[in-house]
Parts: structure tokens; C-alpha cells; sequence
């Protein structure tokens, strides 16, 4: 029970973003396009770096804000177009 309770219970369904095909889709196309316009780069060739891009556009699809430090999401966001933060927001109250 406490590993379901401080796990498990974490991760509710609509708490999970799951990438589906059209993710991946639109992450081929916008790895395409960084390459196009940076160049071959052998970022671009790295699984991480494609992880994070799928990411990105799971979360601009469902309309998420990404909460990441990663600096790839910098250069991401300028083909990707979701919203990125690096901060938590503030409670408010």
C-alpha cells in the first residue's frame, strides 16, 4: 500500500502525457527542420535529444507547459513552438 500510495498514486491517468503517433510524426518533422536549418549536427542523431523533442510536442499538443532545465528546450521551442519554463510557478495565495 505505500508504494501505490507514494508511487503509484502519483501518476493518476490524467496526470501522464503518452506520446501517440502523431507525436512522433510531428517530431520527425521538426528534428527535419532544425536540421535544415542548423545543418547536420550530431545533436540531432542523439536518442536524448529526439526524446526531449517528442516531449515537447506531446506536451504543446495537449497544451501543457514543459517544466524543464534542459537547454536543448531552448533551441527546441523555436521549432516546436510549445510553452517551457524553467521555474516552478509560485503558489499563489
Amino acid at each position: 500500500k505505500a508504494v501505490r500510495k507514494r508511487i503509484i498514486a502519483r501518476f493518476k491517468p490524467d496526470r501522464l502525457i503518452i506520446p501517440d503517433a502523431a507525436d512522433l510524426l510531428a517530431a520527425g518533422d521538426a528534428i527535419r527542420t532544425l536540421a535544415a536549418q542548423a545543418g547536420a549536427h550530431p545533436e540531432l542523431e542523439q536518442r536524448n535529444f529526439w526524446n526531449d523533442v517528442v516531449i515537447a510536442v506531446s506536451c504543446r499538443r495537449r497544451g501543457a507547459v514543459l517544466l524543464s532545465r534542459d537547454a536543448d528546450h531552448v533551441r527546441i521551442v523555436a521549432v516546436v513552438g510549445h510553452s517551457h519554463s524553467d521555474t516552478f510557478p509560485r503558489a499563489r495565495g
